[in-house]
């Protein structure tokens, strides 16, 4: 049996190798936090496993595949194993399912030891690819794939400067250092009562007779609204990545001012983090300018169209209900996403037009020259 992406079975299993490549490129990085390899490091390893046999099986899914040769597609086993075996692609492959899981027994702690799933980004792009060529929205699917390509940028980033910030220690790092801490990132505070409603207005306002004397009452005060607000306690792990994603995002985008580095390494790693944000969106740029050029184009196209039609009828003095008609017919045309056949496009092409000649009075005997349907414009 040949195995086809664009099946039904192909289309499932291509759903389950993209969300395996996934948590690959996700996870792998995230065992720089200790919390994570605390509460999640079994889970971890049980998605790692089943992972790793879809990659497996994928092996044996893209010799089902089929082969193409001379524009025809064959099914011949031997011919497509030997082709398979012999090309990149396989070399990709076999790197994708080494067992670097053994290692994490003497480093368990070392987070690029599974870097080696990440060469199945090839397969994946195949797969993207076919779906923007299928799915009937191309444009939204492409600003999906440019923001999940964004957010894998900056997840990796951040776990990069959580890392070294753990390697140059943050317990006691202050808001002006350039590491991860927590001071930067502290519990939301917010109010238990509400001062503006009359029936608790007397147990949330502090009992004083002169506001004046406030400065004298400072840790009263403290000690009082201390008891009124309550906080959020967020978990040390999302404090981490949080704060690591904002610090990435802000660095990449090359937005807002963050503490400088203290050394040689860190100062490097900014330098990259710049480059690499530059980088970055000048393409991104580039990538919105054509899919808006592209997302316009087809409109551009019917509208010079239109423009040529109406200069084309103007010219020949053809009577104004035909005229409505017509303009009627192209309207309706492009509200109902309706695209032109090859038949509409010459009749409707102002330089096509004249070349064939077609009479000064269109209403006589235009369906000589084109099949399009006028008379039933009502």
């Amino acid at each position: 049996m040949k195995f086809v992406d664009s099946s039904i079975f192909g289309g499932v299993w291509c759903v389950f190798l993209t969300l395996a490549f996934l948590h690959n490129i996700l996870s792998i990085c995230m065992v720089v936090f200790s919390e994570f390899s605390e509460k999640f490091y079994i889970q971890w390893l049980l998605m790692n496993w089943f992972t790793d046999a879809i990659n497996v099986l994928d092996l044996f899914v893209k010799i089902k595949k089929g082969f193409t040769l001379d524009g025809s597609t064959g099914n011949n086993r031997y011919i497509s194993i030997r082709k398979y075996i012999f090309c990149r692609a396989f070399l990709l492959d076999l790197l994708a399912i080494l067992p670097t899981d053994i290692l994490l027994l003497i480093w368990p702690n070392f987070f690029l030891l599974r870097i080696n799933r990440l060469a199945k980004i090839g397969r994946v792009s195949e797969i993207v690819k076919l779906i923007e060529h299928r799915i009937p929205w191309p444009l939204g699917f492409r600003l999906l794939r440019l923001a999940t390509f964004c957010y894998l940028l900056f997840h990796w980033n951040a776990c990069f400067y959580f890392y070294l910030s753990s390697l140059y220690g943050f317990e006691n790092s202050t808001v002006n250092d350039w590491t991860f801490s927590y001071q930067k990132i502290p519990d939301l505070l917010f109010p238990l009562c509400e001062p503006r409603f009359d029936f608790n207005r007397n147990e949330c306002l502090f009992p004083e007779e002169n506001w004046r004397d406030r400065p004298e009452k400072i840790n009263e005060l403290k000690d009082y609204w201390q008891k009124k607000i309550g906080s959020t306690n967020f978990n040390n792990l999302t404090k981490k990545y949080a704060m690591s994603f904002y610090w990435s995002a802000l660095t990449l985008v090359t937005l807002g001012e963050q503490p400088w580095p203290a050394n040689s390494v860190q100062t490097a790693f900014e330098i990259i983090d710049t480059l690499i944000g530059l980088l970055l969106f000048a393409a991104i740029i580039g990538d919105i300018g054509i899919m808006v050029s592209n997302a316009h184009l087809e409109k551009v196209k019917f509208q010079e169209i239109t423009d040529g039609c109406k200069r084309y009828m103007r010219i020949r003095n053809v009577n104004t209900q035909l005229y409505n008609r017509v303009i009627n017919w192209i309207e309706y045309q492009w509200i109902w996403g309706r695209r032109l056949n090859e038949d509409e496009k010459v009749f409707f092409n102002i330089w096509v037009l004249e070349g064939i000649g077609i009479p000064t009075d269109i209403g006589r005997d235009w369906k000589r020259y084109s099949r399009i349907p006028i008379t039933n414009l009502d």
